[in-house]
């Protein structure tokens, strides 16, 4: 059985964003694993949520938090990425990751 895909960065424009400007917010091209990909520029203080995805009854996540290379060493305080999902009225954390540039 063949799994959907669902890019998320191609849905941006359907996101509920909150950021202080909208340039915290953003599709921008990174390469990942040599890999130049469209995705999605989230600065911190911002939260993006996608509503009403359907995901089907296998569903998998993939995704790759990154840092910017040129910013790495300006960094003054960790960095965390979280991801929850909403289902049913219930939030589960499904990852959650803390870069430390120190």
């Amino acid at each position: 059985m063949k799994r959907a895909i669902i890019e998320l960065a191609e849905q941006l424009d359907d996101a509920e964003v909150e950021a202080p400007t909208p340039g915290h917010v953003e599709l921008q091209t990174f390469v990942i694993e040599r890999i130049a990909r469209v995705a999605v520029f989230q600065h911190p203080p911002s939260r993006i949520v996608w509503r009403n995805i359907a995901v089907g009854s296998s569903p998998r996540l993939r995704f790759y938090p990154a840092i910017k290379p040129a910013v790495w060493d300006k960094l003054g305080s960790p960095i965390v990425f979280r991801v929850n999902i909403v289902a049913g009225g219930a939030r589960t954390a499904v990852f959650e990751e803390t870069l430390n540039p120190s």
